[in-house]
């Protein structure tokens, strides 16, 4: 500092304490009640760690809060200097922080406001210092693609920039989405598949409080194409709460594709991630191609296959199930395979009720008890009377399903079904055990093991003679001749089968 400058400094300060004023830090200065007091809410990203170091340093942590102050940060940049070759050669860093001073007790505002600033930095990409410094700055960039710092999707790749998530890959990345990112297209012909990523993936950015805070922001599809700006002014909008913000397009189609490309072309650190669903994408698809090639996003295909050994074990433990023997995650792999994405998770969410309170391992007899039974469940007594030989039994369970008003060709096509379930655990070449493995819609617990006992019993043969009898029945039934009673001629072809296992 010059001489001159010193005098200035001492002159005005001189002046200012005459004139009574005093700096907001002095001892007995305004801001002095505020020190040790402020508790600011947990920063999220770089520039809010920032600014919370930053201000801790200048007001100090605070051990005994009396105030809590939010705020949300936004950055931008804005070009300031062109080369003659129209080169962007300096920009302006422009910040801007919306905060509110609250009550922590009672939640309410007490006061609120705006601040502004900017600095300025170089795009030449001129380094000073050690060359070796300016090849690991170039390694940084796009140089090593296995270094620790990059996401697990792109590891191993030189370029990371615009790409597909392979199906390997995608799971993880669903699971730990990174946030720099301006987008994800998530697309596939299963709807509720696609819904559960998509779920996932937003969950994951903005956290299990995210939509409460009005951190996201959803568009139809429809409205998005009557109005192109919607998407670019949710990507840029500032909520109150802080924290990662995701706007998220649904029913999304190639009528969208210059919308989205414009908010893409637009987005900037800090703005809103884009999460758009669609349905299913052909490769020339406008949407699909925009994702798959820019810069700065994914894309990601939903295809229709059951979910892996590691996807089930984390839907157990999000469902608090952790204790699961070997059988019984079999049993719930042969399930998985068998439901809809949305079925299973309901039905693993069946189960964790059923084991509340329950220290015992998960077992088959448990996923047997609440996995979905077939369209046959209603009639499991009649043909486990008619399957076990039990002939006598059969006339007063038909009364009372006649009272119940099941159909005669309803219940002839359950026990033809039945029965042709048993023929096929007969007859595989690899034994009963392979075959009820083959069975779909599977079975589980007790149930398999009676099928495959009453299988035994039976044999191929005679199982495959009650097969033609009872297509014989159902013919008979759906004949203008018929004359006898529909469900005496079913009675009949019950008791028949039973005789000849009793035999």
């Amino acid at each position: 500092m010059s001489w001159y400058n010193r005098r200035l400094f001492l002159f005005s300060a001189a002046a200012l304490a005459g004139c009574g004023f005093t700096p907001a830090f002095a001892p007995g200065g305004a801001a002095t009640r505020l020190q040790g007091r402020v508790l600011v809410d947990e920063p999220s990203s770089r520039p809010a760690y920032l600014l919370t170091r930053r201000f801790e340093e200048r007001m100090g942590r605070a051990d005994a809060a009396r105030y809590g102050l939010s705020y949300s940060i936004a950055l931008n940049d804005a070009a300031i200097a062109v080369s003659p070759a129209n080169v962007i050669t300096r920009y302006n860093k422009i910040g801007k922080v919306t905060w509110a001073l609250r009550d922590p007790e009672t939640d309410k505002v007490l006061t609120s406001g705006k601040a502004e600033s900017f600095t300025s930095y170089s795009a030449s990409g001129h380094h000073r210092g050690h060359p070796g410094s300016r090849a690991r700055c170039r390694g940084a960039a796009d140089g090593d693609p296995d270094r620790p710092d990059r996401h697990p999707a792109d590891r191993g790749r030189r370029n990371p920039a615009g790409m597909k998530l392979a199906p390997r890959d995608a799971p993880g990345y669903f699971a730990r989405p990174d946030p720099g990112r301006a987008g994800l297209l998530i697309f596939g012909a299963d709807a509720m598949r696609v819904a559960l990523r998509r779920q996932q993936v937003i969950a994951a950015l903005i956290g299990p409080e995210g939509e409460k805070e009005m951190r996201l922001a959803r568009i139809a599809a429809a409205d998005l194409a009557r109005d192109p700006a919607l998407l670019a002014d949710a990507m840029r909008a500032q909520g109150f709460f802080p924290g990662p913000r995701v706007a998220f397009v649904e029913d999304a189609s190639d009528r969208v594709a210059e919308a989205v490309a414009a908010a893409l072309a637009d987005w900037r650190e800090g703005d809103a991630q884009i999460v758009v669903a669609a349905g299913a994408l052909k490769p020339a698809s406008r949407l699909r191609k925009l994702f798959e090639g820019h810069k700065n996003a994914y894309a990601a295909a939903i295809y229709d296959e059951p979910p892996s050994r590691a996807e089930i074990e984390a839907i157990l433990r999000q469902a608090g199930l952790s204790d699961v023997d070997g059988e019984a995650m079999r049993d719930l792999t042969v399930l998985a395979r068998a439901l809809d994405p949305g079925d299973f998770r309901q039905t693993v969410e069946k189960i964790a009720l059923y084991k509340l309170d329950d220290a015992t391992p998960l077992a088959p007899a448990d996923i047997a008890a609440c996995a979905p039974v077939s369209v046959e469940a209603d009639l499991d007594d009649i043909l486990q009377i008619v399957a076990e030989a039990r002939a006598a039994e059969i006339g007063p369970v038909m009364s009372r399903l006649r009272a119940q008003g099941v159909q005669p060709v309803g219940l002839c096509i359950a026990a033809a079904r039945h029965f042709r379930a048993l023929y096929t655990v007969a007859s595989d070449p690899g034994g009963p055990g392979q075959g009820i493995a083959r069975l779909r819609p599977p079975v589980f617990g007790p149930r398999r093991e009676r099928m495959q006992r009453r299988a035994q019993a039976w044999g191929a043969e005679r199982l495959q003679a009650a097969v033609t009898l009872l297509t014989d029945t159902d013919l008979t039934l759906r004949s203008a001749a018929r004359t006898a009673p529909a469900m005496a001629l079913v009675e009949r072809a019950l008791i028949r089968p039973a005789m000849m296992r009793g035999s």
